[in-house]
């Protein structure tokens, strides 16, 4: 569906809101000395890293709307939020030393409109949770950067598979990055959790039912993971239960490379994760995250 589709599909009040929200976009970026969101300028001309196009700027600020049920001041205040928080934070920026953990980008054309999955199947047992946050905001940015921005449909969002046999659950961390969720309105689609164990499938259903950013309509959870086949189709890997290839070999079809590779390639740690402490800690700084490991991440309130 095209932006012009979906416009015509609004209401007069959600159109309104959009042209409010529009008008808002040069003064909320004033206030947040920043003008860029996924990769794309909200404003021409701004020396941030991205690109503009009104087309792109519309989808992105229907997102937010979106997620905030059109509600054209709660969205300001939302689009406020995010642009501080990628001026602080730098998602975007790579320059930096991380984990290499198991995490992968793939985007299939399973219907008319192309599916992009991002899988995060890595346990951050031994990793301070600021270092594994930054590691999963750069698989998530890595996934961003594939989307078409050009319409507010499912190719301008992401699927999510949160594999347990490689994911160790942490309650605080899950926390943490679920609130994370709210620093990328309207991105995320349905999330999958697949091989849930038994005993922390009811307390994952409570968190999820207690957690905005999951609910019923955009979250499953199957406790074995080759279910996904008949969620997502038969081009996931054989360990998902279809006859794709492995994530390995899949991830390569977005940029060249997975963004494990991706990882792997341009950020390698150089103290043993088991080595960590407050003391030796300086191979694990995040500059724009966190100070200390207990602390909550910028805007994580």
């Amino acid at each position: 569906m095209t932006l012009e589709s979906s416009l015509h599909l609004l209401t007069p009040d959600q159109l309104s809101s959009l042209a409010h929200l529009q008008i808002s976009v040069p003064e909320l970026c004033k206030t947040a000395h920043y003008a860029e969101i996924y990769g794309h300028h909200l404003l021409p001309d701004q020396k941030c890293p991205g690109r503009y196009s009104e087309k792109a700027r519309d989808v992105i600020l229907l997102k937010v709307l979106e997620s905030e049920n059109y509600d054209a001041t709660k969205a300001g205040d939302k689009l406020l939020t995010v642009l501080r928080w990628r001026k602080d934070y730098k998602p975007m920026d790579e320059d930096r030393d991380l984990p290499v953990l198991d995490g992968h980008v793939t985007t299939v054309a399973a219907t008319n409109l192309p599916q992009t999955t991002l899988w995060h199947r890595s346990s951050a047992t031994h990793i301070p949770n600021s270092i594994y946050i930054r590691w999963k905001v750069g698989l998530i940015e890595q996934a961003i950067s594939t989307l078409d921005f050009s319409s507010p449909d499912n190719s301008s969002k992401l699927t999510c598979v949160e594999d347990f046999n490689h994911n160790m659950y942490d309650e605080v961390l899950w926390k943490q990055l679920s609130t994370l969720r709210e620093f990328y309105p309207g991105i995320f689609d349905k999330t999958f959790f697949v091989n849930v164990p038994l005993s922390l499938r009811i307390g994952l259903r409570f968190f999820n039912k207690s957690n905005p950013v999951y609910n019923r309509r955009n979250s499953v959870i199957l406790g074995k993971g080759k279910e996904l086949k008949k969620h997502l189709g038969n081009w996931v890997p054989r360990e998902y239960g279809g006859e794709g290839p492995g994530l390995e070999i899949q991830g390569r079809n977005v940029r060249g490379y997975s963004a494990y590779e991706h990882h792997a390639l341009r950020h390698v740690l150089t103290t043993s994760p088991t080595q960590y402490s407050h003391a030796k800690g300086d191979a694990y700084r995040d500059s724009y995250g966190p100070p200390d490991d207990d602390d909550v991440p910028p805007y994580y309130h």
